[in-house]
């Protein structure tokens, strides 16, 4: 007999019932507390949403909801953790909007989910992160009418009780998960108790309800309070009377919709990047949200008041409960301000007209609270003073303000509907103080997008080109598009071009296919092999990507307001249609804007010409290619070994780490290879070693999984403190860097210690392995059996 796996169970958000995804269905159907009081109901989907056996969900949203925002709720309760980019799979359409590194995000206007066509029954894939990916399968299990609200458009119905696991030591319950060893027989991070993980804490991770538990750097969501572990009184439990509050832990996780973002700052690099003097509105790459430096001190008021850790546990499902609000004290000395104003220009047309809600102490002038609401009604804003009465400001404890007054003739009515059956006094007045402010404030923000506008301004790159290798690159463009290489060649695969330049000294260029991704068709383009191992292990980051790369290169299909016009007026004169709306483009972006190409033309047309043939010639996946174009060399697949300089390739790389910490040897461990040997395969061969010779030496040693810049950082870079410049990864699908890679890069550091490598004469075949001195850090004889091969 076949013993049967446990179902997991998981719990109602409205009353508390309990049981198996098969009840919960039931369950849905008849639940008493399921409707939201006061909230008109609209058509909607039932969906649930599974990542393995153990991990569920199910919610409803109206059938007028995006995948964005489904996007930002699946985030924000189980998978954020670095800002990757994510993917919706549904039939042969696919969102694609989130995957572009090198062009500002600009949100195209998504489809509803009813004009995607779903119906009861579909099923559909979603993916984060396409390096240590988390998968979810999602089901419409109904369309119904729902009660969502204006700031919830994801609404949690239920979701599974945490699964009991065990430390794979002792058995006590686990309270972490190693982020690099995995089970061999259930695929998933091997977990311990606090005992246990104590020794490896900074390789771990805390144990969470999420399927992305001990991946990448996930801690946790915003919602992770709830629901509780089972207990033996909650088995079948009945549906309670009435719907009581969580509290969820502060997170710095996105919202559940970005439909309301609040205005924030960003991170200041600490190199290359001066903020302060830069534009005064950006848009996060991430979150499409707008970001707004302020110079003014009165007008920056507006966005300080509310610049804390948001507490998103009252940022639920239901809808704000009269009874709650009745419980709270009728403070006799609270005096609010509340009004609302639009901020036209500072989003695109189709994401709607900006308004600004703000919420000030009408006794002390305070700034209490403020949001940026596209399209915003003045339901919405009722919302945000609800959220401010039960969640409390930056000035007070939850409390109910004797007064309201606003100067906002269609606000004053919708306020007094709800608020006077609170005991909360609505007055309409005119404040001439109030609309200054406005006023001072969108002449900032006005100055702030010119600042922007100036600094992504188009570049010129064909000012000193000729009329003949304008008119050869503008052909091969049009060749691309027509061959469609990215149908042959692999996203993840390097080509490598190479020339001699008028110099005549050695030149080179790494080069991606895009479009097969989603991305914009065209070349990704890197001047060496590090500046691409740079770009996609910090792109969880663009900031960061943009400061550690230096700025990244693209060719794309652009059109004419994507030209600076004297270039688009050379392509037409070198043959562009007169009704053809795109042609190539080269565009290099930094992080303070755009900024002038520095890829020669006639590498970029030999590339073209060359992707754009073998496709022509044979429609099957390119393995390998080696051809030669107007004197350029070109070769795919492309490697690490190949960036290197003959110069580089003499001689020998002596690696020297040194690391600290309660339970690692301060004994400098010293490798000596050839410089084209693979890091990741020297740090791996040597780790093996070290680990065998540790309980007999009485000492643990230290080799890094991945290595940083100490000088190149975003100061403050959000949960995890300063973001360094990522240099190294030692993940399965992280491009390799060789021992020759670590000369040019200097003093790298990880969590524990620094990592320098510097060139040595003499050529070795082998690795070998010394260990230094605690006391002088001078080598001492090699142990028996460290010499590598």
């Amino acid at each position: 007999m076949t013993a049967r796996r446990p179902q997991s169970r998981g719990m109602c958000r409205a009353c508390g019932f309990t049981g198996t995804k098969v009840a919960m269905t039931r369950h849905h159907d008849t639940c008493p507390q399921r409707p939201l009081h006061r909230v008109k109901a609209r058509d909607g989907y039932r969906l649930r949403v599974t990542a393995n056996s153990r991990y569920w969900l199910d919610v409803e949203v109206p059938v007028s909801a995006t995948l964005d925002d489904l996007d930002g709720f699946l985030r924000g309760i189980w998978l954020e953790c670095c800002g990757h980019l994510s993917e919706f799979s549904i039939g042969p359409q696919e969102d694609h909007d989130d995957f572009d590194p090198f062009r500002p995000r600009r949100k195209r206007k998504q489809p509803t989910l009813e004009e995607l066509g779903l119906g009861t029954g579909d099923r559909f894939d979603y993916t984060y992160d396409f390096g240590s990916n988390t998968n979810l399968k999602l089901t419409v299990q109904a369309r119904e009418p729902v009660t969502t609200t204006a700031r919830n458009t994801v609404r949690l119905l239920a979701r599974n009780l945490p699964p009991e696991l065990s430390c794979q030591e002792c058995g006590a319950p686990a309270r972490w998960a190693h982020s690099w060893e995995y089970d061999d027989l259930t695929g998933q991070p091997t977990l311990y108790c606090d005992r246990h993980g104590e020794q490896t804490r900074e390789e771990q991770l805390p144990v969470v309800n999420s399927p992305r538990m001990g991946v990448c750097a996930y801690e946790g969501g915003n919602d992770d309070d709830w629901p509780p572990a089972e207990t033996a009184e909650l088995v079948e439990k009945a549906p309670v009377a009435q719907k009581q509050k969580t509290s969820a832990p502060k997170t710095s996780a996105p919202k559940a919709t970005p439909k309301k973002t609040r205005a924030s700052g960003t991170g200041t690099p600490a190199k290359g990047r001066p903020d302060r003097d830069g534009s005064r509105v950006s848009v996060d790459p991430d979150t499409g949200d707008a970001l707004i430096r302020i110079d003014s001190p009165r007008v920056a008021s507006f966005f300080d008041a509310d610049d804390r850790d948001i507490d998103n546990s009252n940022f639920e499902d239901e809808a704000f409960d009269p009874d709650a609000l009745r419980a709270l004290p009728l403070d006799p000395n609270l005096v609010w301000i509340v009004a609302s104003r639009e901020l036209p220009g500072l989003l695109p047309p189709e994401e709607g007209l900006p308004s600004v809600t703000l919420i000030l102490n009408a006794v002390t002038g305070q700034i209490l609270t403020t949001e940026l609401i596209p399209d915003a009604t003045p339901e919405d804003v009722l919302d945000v003073v609800l959220d401010a009465i039960l969640d409390g400001t930056s000035a007070s404890a939850p409390a109910r303000p004797r007064l309201i007054i606003t100067p906002d003739a269609a606000l004053a009515p919708v306020l007094a509907d709800i608020l006077t059956d609170l005991d909360i006094q609505v007055n309409r007045q005119a404040m001439p103080e109030i609309d200054e402010m406005f006023a001072e404030m969108t002449a900032q923000v006005s100055a702030g997008l010119i600042d922007q506008q100036a600094a992504y301004a188009p570049r010129a790159f064909l000012t000193d080109t000729d009329d003949a290798t304008v008119r050869a690159f503008q052909q091969a463009g049009a060749r691309f598009m027509a061959a469609a290489p990215w149908q042959t060649f692999p996203p993840n695969r390097l080509l490598r071009a190479s020339w001699t330049a008028p110099d005549g000294t050695p030149a080179q260029l790494y080069a991606l296919v895009m479009g097969e991704l989603g991305q914009e068709y065209g070349l990704a383009l890197y001047p060496d092999w590090l500046s691409y191992v740079q770009h996609t292990i910090n792109s969880f980051n663009s900031d960061l990507a943009l400061l550690v790369t230096g700025g990244l290169e693209s060719l794309t299909m652009s059109t004419e307001a994507e030209f600076d016009p004297q270039d688009w007026a050379r392509l037409r004169a070198a043959g562009l249609g007169a009704r053809t709306k795109q042609a190539p483009s080269l565009t290099r972006f930094t992080a303070t804007g755009t900024a002038p190409a520095r890829t020669p033309l006639h590498a970029v047309t030999a590339l073209l010409n060359a992707v754009s043939e073998r496709a022509e010639r044979r429609r099957t996946t390119v393995t390998s290619m080696k051809t030669e174009l107007d004197g350029v060399q070109i070769q795919f697949p492309a490697g690490p070994r190949d960036d290197l300089s003959p110069a580089e390739q003499e001689g020998s790389v002596r690696v020297v780490v040194r690391s600290g910490g309660a339970f690692v040897s301060s004994r400098p461990v010293i490798l000596t290879g050839p410089p084209d040997m693979l890091l990741s395969r020297a740090f791996s061969a040597a780790r093996k070693v070290l680990q065998e010779k540790e309980r007999s030496l009485n000492k643990r040693f230290h080799l890094p999984y991945y290595l940083e810049s100490p000088d190149i950082l975003i100061e403050d870079g959000g949960m995890f403190g300063d973001l360094h410049g990522r240099m190294w990864e030692s993940h399965v699908s992280a491009p390799h860097l060789t021992l020759a890679h670590l000369v040019r890069l200097g003093t790298l550091m990880d969590g524990l210690g620094t990592v320098q490598a510097t060139r040595q004469p003499g050529v070795v075949d082998d690795l070998t392995l010394e260990l230094g001195s605690e006391e002088d850090g001078l080598p001492m004889p090699p142990p028996p059996n460290l010499r590598l091969r």
